[in-house]
C-alpha cells in the first residue's frame, strides 16, 4: 500500500520507479541540501572512462514536483547551537532551529571545539602533518575512555590524510589493548549514546574514519574534523595551482604564459634550501611515487630541474623512495631524469657533467630544452652533449614541437634520441610528420598542459590523433602534474574522452614502457604484465 523511501536525495529515479508505480501511497524523507545520487561504476579496468557517467536525477526532485512538502526544521541531535545556526543560515535558508542544551546555557561542556595543532619542525609534510595526525589519534583514544557510549568518526581533508590517521590509531592500538571493542563493535549503546535498546557491546555506530567526500549521510554523535594541511617548511601555507591556472587564462599563450608557468620557476631559488634536506626532499620523492602509484602508474619518471637533481646522495634517497612505495605498490616502478639541459643556460653545463656522472647510480636520462624555444637554436654543442651522454649509458629526450615548428628538424638529429615531448606542432605540415616517424622517436603527449599553455585551442584540436593514424608511436604523458593541476589517470580519461579505445590506450601504455627509460629487466617485465590485458592489441 505505502512504499516509504529513506534518504531519498541519493535514490536515482529508475532504482525506485518500479516500487513508486505500484504503490497507493509514497512518503519520501530527504535533504536535498546534503547529497546527490551517485553513479555507481565497477570495472577492472583501470581507465575505465569515469567521465561518460551521468549523474542521475533523484527521486526526491521528481517527487517534490507533484507531491506535498513538509519542511522539518527542529534539529533533535547533539549538534551544538551556534554549528545549527551558521548552518542554517549557509545552506537552509535560516530555518533551522534547535532549543539549547545544559551545555549551552552554562558554557561548561561546549560540545564545538578548536585546536590549532603546531608544527614538530621544519619536517613536516605540507598535506597531512605528522602533529596533526598525532594530535587525532590522542582525541580518538580519550573519547573512548571517557565517552565509549558515544559513536565517533574522524573525517579529514584528504584521502592521504584519513589514511594516515587511520593506519596511525590502528598502530596505537596495540598499546591500548582497552579500546578494542569500540573499534570492533562500536559504542556501547547506554542511555546517552548512540546505540539502540540495552546497553552493552555492539549496540552502536562503527567507528569511521573517512575523507569529507565520502561521509554523505554519516551521522556520529562526534566528529573530529581534522583538515590535514599545514605550512611548508618555510612557513607558507599550500599554494593554491588552481588559483594560478585562472592567473595564466589571462595571459597570452605562447612563450610568455609558458615562461610564467614553467620556465621561471625552473629551479626556483626559493626552494633550493628545501633541497639541502634529506628528510624533507625524500618525503616529497616518496608522496610523488606513492600519488602516482595510487593512480595505476607501474612506471613514473620524475624530471628534475639540474640543481634539484644534482644534490649530494640524490640517487640513492630516490632508490629508497622507490622502496618504500614498492612496499605497498609491489610492481610499481620509477626513475629519475634531468631537465632542462641546454648549452647556453646558467649553471646547465655543470649539470650537465654531474649528470654524466651520476649515471653510474642510476640516472635514467637527460631532457634537452632549446634556448630560443620557439625559435631556430644552435643545436651544435647540444649534439655534443647528447652523444656523450648516449656514451654514458643515458637514455635522451627532448622538447620539441611544442609553441611552434621550430627546432623539430634539427631536434630529431640528436644522437641516441628515442624519445621528444610534446610535438603539437609536427603535424603542421607532412614533411615534419615524416621526419618524426623516420626518425623512429615515441612522443610524449601532454594533454593537459597543451591545453592550459594554449598550444592547442580545445582539446578536441589536440593532434594526438592526427600522430596515432599517421603510425607515430605514443605514450600518455603527465608534464607538470603539479602546476596543471592533473594526474596519469586524469590524463588517461582525457584521452578516453577524445575517442581513443581501451585497447588503443593500452597500446599507448605500452609504446611508454618500450620507450622508457629504465633498465631492459624492468622493461621486460612490464611488458610481459601487460600481456593478459592486450588481447588483440598490436
Amino acid at each position: 500500500d505505502t512504499v516509504i523511501l529513506l534518504d531519498a536525495e541519493t535514490l536515482d529515479v529508475p532504482s525506485v520507479l518500479g516500487a513508486v508505480s505500484r504503490a497507493k501511497q509514497v512518503v519520501a524523507f530527504g535533504d536535498p541540501v546534503s547529497g546527490a545520487p551517485k553513479p555507481m561504476i565497477v570495472s577492472a579496468d583501470p581507465i575505465a572512462r569515469e567521465a561518460e557517467a551521468q549523474v542521475p536525477g533523484s527521486i526526491y526532485q521528481e517527487l517534490e514536483r507533484v507531491l506535498p512538502t513538509y519542511r522539518l526544521s527542529e534539529v533533535h541531535r547533539g549538534v551544538d547551537q551556534e554549528l545549527t545556526q551558521l548552518l542554517s543560515d549557509s545552506l537552509y535558508e535560516s530555518r533551522l532551529v534547535r532549543l539549547p542544551d545544559a551545555a549551552q546555557l552554562t558554557g561548561q561542556g561546549r560540545r564545538l571545539r578548536f585546536e590549532q595543532v603546531n608544527g614538530t619542525g621544519g619536517r613536516e609534510p605540507v598535506e597531512s602533518p605528522t602533529a596533526e595526525v598525532n594530535r587525532v589519534v590522542d582525541l580518538v583514544f580519550e573519547h573512548v575512555r571517557a565517552h565509549r557510549n558515544r559513536s565517533l568518526a574522524v573525517v579529514t581533508g584528504s584521502e592521504w590524510h584519513a589514511k594516515r590517521v587511520a593506519d596511525a590509531i590502528r598502530l596505537h592500538l596495540a598499546n591500548h589493548p582497552w579500546a578494542a571493542p569500540f573499534f570492533e563493535h562500536g559504542a556501547a549503546g547506554v542511555p546517552g549514546g548512540s546505540g539502540a535498546g540495552a546497553a552493552g557491546i555492539g549496540t552502536g555506530e562503527k567507528f569511521v574514519v573517512a575523507p569529507v567526500e565520502r561521509c554523505h549521510s554519516l551521522v556520529r554523535d562526534d566528529v573530529i574534523f581534522s583538515l590535514g594541511f599545514g605550512r611548508s617548511a618555510k612557513g607558507e601555507a599550500a599554494h593554491d595551482w588552481a588559483e594560478e591556472l585562472e592567473r595564466l587564462a589571462g595571459v597570452p599563450p605562447g612563450m610568455e604564459r609558458l615562461r610564467q608557468a614553467f620556465l621561471d620557476g625552473l629551479d626556483n631559488e626559493q626552494l633550493l634550501p628545501l633541497n639541502d634536506d634529506d628528510e624533507i626532499f625524500f618525503e616529497w620523492l616518496t608522496e610523488a611515487m606513492q600519488e602516482a602509484a595510487t593512480d595505476g602508474a607501474v612506471l613514473v619518471e620524475i624530471r628534475f630541474g639540474a640543481k634539484w637533481g644534482m644534490r649530494p646522495g640524490f640517487m640513492s634517497l630516490f632508490r629508497d623512495a622507490e622502496e618504500r612505495v614498492q612496499a605497498n605498490y609491489p610492481n610499481f616502478y620509477a626513475e629519475a631524469l634531468v631537465t632542462g639541459l641546454w648549452p647556453t643556460r646558467p649553471g646547465a653545463p655543470e649539470a650537465f657533467e654531474d649528470s654524466l656522472r651520476a649515471a653510474e647510480d642510476g640516472l635514467a636520462g637527460i631532457d634537452f630544452i632549446p634556448i630560443p624555444y620557439d625559435k631556430e637554436a644552435d643545436w651544435g654543442d647540444a649534439y655534443v652533449w647528447a652523444s656523450r651522454a648516449e656514451d654514458a649509458g643515458l637514455d635522451v629526450t627532448a622538447h620539441l614541437g611544442e609553441v611552434s615548428a621550430a627546432n623539430i628538424e634539427a631536434g630529431l638529429r640528436l644522437p641516441g634520441l628515442n624519445r621528444i615531448s610534446h610535438a603539437v606542432h609536427a603535424t603542421t605540415s607532412d614533411e615534419l610528420l615524416q621526419q618524426v616517424l623516420d626518425a623512429g622517436v615515441t612522443v610524449e603527449c601532454c594533454l593537459t598542459s597543451n591545453l592550459v599553455l594554449g598550444d592547442v585551442p580545445s582539446l578536441d584540436a589536440h593532434p594526438i590523433r592526427k600522430l596515432a593514424e599517421a603510425g607515430v608511436p605514443i605514450t600518455i604523458a603527465s608534464d607538470d602534474p603539479v602546476r596543471t593541476c592533473t594526474s596519469i589517470a586524469r590524463e588517461y580519461e582525457l584521452a578516453a574522452s577524445l575517442g581513443f579505445s581501451t585497447g588503443e590506450l593500452l597500446s599507448m601504455t605500452r609504446q611508454g614502457i618500450a620507450a622508457s627509460f629504465t633498465s631492459e629487466e624492468r622493461r621486460t617485465r612490464l611488458l610481459k604484465s601487460l600481456e593478459p590485458r592486450l588481447p588483440g592489441c598490436n
